[in-house]
């Protein structure tokens, strides 16, 4: 018996967005020209740059297990449905689509212009790509076949989930100072076997022009440093390299 492809997420469960393209919604204009940060591996900084992609990592290889549907507390688990059972079907769609958005790709940004320390330190990443979200959106290739639903993150306390749009853009206060935008890439979910679903890929991009700048992390050896920053003035010259501000101690 063959396994069944579920594409259930579309454009019809985000009513109210703008839409910035044929095949990109996002939560509100206002969001255009926010100035956003990515941290991530030099490694994945120079495929941006060689090759124009861009690293997305599936939902489920996230650290946070509420990104897997997981609560701290059991009560949260459940949620108030009516007593005659006439939203059970309403409930079983949304369900479906809630398990779908667990295995979406995904690109996680913060919505600063400013550097964070808690930042580098959590991700232990070597890079931070400095952009707008304008930009961003603008540089990927339509040769990309999937819809592209982006929004900022809403920070509250953890509570049972009620829709789709709440799987995906709310997150539990603890993680507010992240202060998010998300960027998912709706592609085809088998939850038949989730084991098989890929956990990353590289999507393409038409260049690299959205990078506006880049901070390379204050927590690696000077040495490496030093060697990172010409080797990035010589080969992509027109890459603005920003001096970190942050002198922390290295523990």
């Amino acid at each position: 018996m063959m396994n069944e492809i579920v594409v259930m997420i579309s454009f019809k469960d985000f009513k109210g967005y703008y839409k910035f393209n044929e095949k990109i919604l996002l939560g509100s204009q206002s969001l255009l020209d926010e100035i956003i940060i990515r941290y991530t591996s030099f490694q994945n900084f120079l495929k941006c740059l060689s090759d124009n992609k861009f690293f997305v990592s599936s939902r489920n290889n996230f650290t946070d297990r509420h990104e897997i549907g997981e609560f701290a507390k059991r009560i949260n688990y459940f949620r108030l449905q009516r007593a005659d059972g006439e939203d059970q079907a309403h409930w079983r769609e949304e369900d479906e689509k809630i398990k779908c958005c667990r295995y979406l790709f995904t690109s996680c940004w913060s919505r600063t212009d400013i550097e964070s320390v808690l930042m580098w330190k959590a991700s232990n990443y070597d890079v931070a790509i400095i952009s707008n979200v304008s930009d961003f959106l603008r540089s990927i290739s339509v040769e990309e076949s999937c819809a592209i639903i982006a929004n900022s993150v809403v920070y509250e306390k953890e509570r049972p989930l009620g829709t789709l749009e709440s799987a995906l853009f709310k997150k539990e206060l603890a993680y507010r100072d992240e202060n998010e935008l998300r960027i998912y890439f709706i592609k085809e979910v088998d939850l038949s076997n989730p084991s098989k679903i890929e956990c990353n890929k590289f999507i393409k991009m038409n260049d690299s022009k959205y990078i506006k700048g880049v901070i390379l992390s204050p927590f690696i050896d000077a040495k490496i440093r030093t060697i990172l920053k010409d080797y990035i003035n010589k080969t992509y010259p027109d890459v603005r390299v920003i001096q970190s501000l942050i002198i922390d101690k290295v523990q």
